[in-house]
């Protein structure tokens, strides 16, 4: 059951994100970001070809069109069991005033996200994440294409489902940061 290989030279990684449905690719440092795009897309040349002969496709959408039918699992890995089994435990808030939880915990393994990381300094790192949290609506926008059964009236429903989960359980893992 492999979910992560790496190629050594370039630190580049194509991983599943806690599911078999969830195909990542990280690329490595490079020098600009032409060069990781390069790289971006011999790798998907290649994992969309073999995918599309065997009837499959990487859909960069940001909720699968198909999770209803794939089989929503973590992969054997300590740390994705250990996730679903924190997210499963939404059960035991329910009763807490204020507090919404949608009943799909096994979220994480059919939604996806485009993500950057980038080096920042110290003093511009409440201010980088800033940018990078205002510019997510518009990534949601231009990447996600995320509607759901879950909530019809959303074009853009990812985000929801982290939000109204054990993820956002605690308030300073959802909005903007306002201190180092």
């Amino acid at each position: 059951n492999p979910y992560n290989l790496i190629e050594e030279k370039s630190g580049d990684s194509l991983s599943f994100d806690c599911s078999y449905s969830n195909l990542e690719f990280s690329m490595g440092r490079r020098r600009t970001i032409f060069e990781i795009k390069e790289s971006f897309d011999k790798y998907y040349a290649y994992v969309d070809k073999y995918l599309r002969r065997r009837g499959y496709a990487v859909t960069g959408m940001g909720i699968n069109p198909h999770c209803d039918i794939n089989h929503n699992y973590p992969i054997p890995s300590e740390r994705y069991r250990m996730l679903l089994h924190y997210l499963r435990s939404y059960k035991e808030h329910l009763e807490e005033k204020g507090r919404r939880f949608h009943a799909r915990p096994d979220f994480g393994t059919f939604t996806s996200a485009s993500q950057v990381q980038l080096d920042a300094e110290y003093d511009s790192l409440v201010d980088v994440l800033n940018v990078f949290g205002r510019l997510e609506p518009y990534k949601v926008l231009l990447f996600a294409n995320s509607p759901s059964k879950e909530y019809p009236d959303l074009l853009c429903s990812r985000n929801i489902f982290w939000e109204e989960s054990m993820h956002g359980y605690n308030k300073k893992n959802v909005g903007l940061f306002n201190e180092p």
